[in-house]
């Protein structure tokens, strides 16, 4: 007990310790603690009265403040759950943004979702809707009024709808989309801000990286078929990283930015010594100005061709697209980074194709920017 109070006496400064063994301590002045406690308390008033102005700005800014209560409620049996998505809908002013799957675009459509979508973008509701499109529900798609905004994405096989990015549902369980009746399904509603906020991100991740309608009904049309897989998570990220390198034939061509080369490019090197792939059939990319002795001497006994961008421009290209941030393709496969967040590698996100013209054209752009590199070898 007696050191517990000496450390306490020493946090507070009324007491110091020697550093030899045993310790020796010793009391302060009291006047010199009283003294440098007032000291301490002027410079924190001194603090709070020069963020004062910015403060009393900032609130002022603020009107109708209130701290956020949000609700949070389960919704039981299909039937329910798109009633609930219906009334949402209806209700909102600005914006509404669903993801679903194939099914789940079908059940949409049986349910008169569809023709409500169809409905309040005729009153200046933005929409958009992230599906898979295919030959099953091609013709439901080609339905749906041509104010809506439509895209065919990679994403997870899940069903969000974000309603004025104040409302949120999104599936829990889906038991059979077969049975219309089901009273197993049940999903999530929630207004929570931080919530919605987190769900809005990976809408828009995969979003962005969909394809347009009009791009994706004219595939449907030839019969071109490929397959997309949704990554989260960077172990699964590097998963199929590893399920990529074992099954590649021909060249390999891989770029990584530098908040991707502690963590991606060691292990991306690490599987190729631990599957003996030669080297030789590796094409890797580095960014400019980037030098670690470790990754390089890996690099080097392994023979991989290896050139580095000598200036940011280089990821530029005509079309003024960049190289995607983590990418590694050969001629029928690529696995895509979208987003790495170094606080959460759980929610990493990306993804895996085999579509042809995506594919090349992410050849096309690596291999100009090839060009322009220059070799370290």
């Amino acid at each position: 007990m007696t050191y517990r109070l000496l450390r306490e006496l020493i946090q507070k400064g009324f007491v110091t310790q020697t550093l030899e063994r045993p310790r020796k301590y010793r009391a302060v002045n009291p006047l010199n603690v009283l003294d440098s406690l007032i000291n301490m308390k002027r410079q924190q008033i001194t603090q709070m009265e020069k963020i004062k102005p910015s403060l009393e700005k900032l609130l002022s800014s603020v009107e109708n403040y209130e701290v956020e209560n949000p609700e949070f409620r389960l919704i039981h049996h299909r039937q329910n759950i798109y009633n609930a998505m219906a009334d949402m809908v209806l209700r909102a002013r600005k914006r509404v943004d669903l993801l679903t799957d194939e099914n789940g675009l079908y059940l949409c459509s049986l349910f008169g979702l569809t023709d409500i979508f169809n409905e309040i973008c005729e009153n200046g509701v933005y929409v958009r809707l992230l599906t898979k499109i295919t030959p099953k529900n091609s013709e439901i798609v080609k339905s749906i009024n041509p104010k809506i905004r439509v895209k065919h994405g990679f994403h997870p096989d899940q069903n969000i709808l974000i309603v004025d990015d104040k409302h949120l549902l999104t599936f829990i369980q889906i038991d059979d989309v077969r049975k219309m009746k089901s009273k197993a399904d049940s999903a999530f509603f929630t207004t929570s801000h931080t919530f919605i906020t987190q769900q809005g991100k990976i809408f828009n991740y995969f979003w962005e990286n969909a394809l347009d309608i009009k791009t994706r009904l004219a595939e449907v049309k030839l019969g071109e078929e490929y397959q997309i897989q949704p990554l989260i998570g960077e172990r699964n990220l590097i998963k199929k990283m590893a399920e990529f390198l074992k099954n590649a034939e021909s060249e390999v061509l891989a770029f990584f930015s530098i908040k991707y080369l502690s963590t991606y490019a060691l292990r991306f090197l690490n599987f190729i010594t631990e599957e003996n792939i030669p080297g030789e059939i590796i094409h890797l990319l580095l960014p400019p100005n980037y030098y670690e002795p470790k990754l390089m001497d890996m690099i080097l006994d392994l023979k991989i061709n290896i050139r580095q961008i000598e200036t940011f421009n280089k990821l530029f290209l005509a079309d003024d697209q960049p190289l995607p941030r983590m990418v590694i393709y050969d001629a029928r496969t690529a696995v895509v980074m979208l987003e790495d967040l170094p606080d959460s590698p759980a929610l990493d996100a990306g993804f895996w194709t085999t579509h042809k013209k995506y594919v090349s054209k992410l050849r096309e752009k690596f291999l100009e920017v090839w060009k322009h590199s220059k070799s370290l070898t």
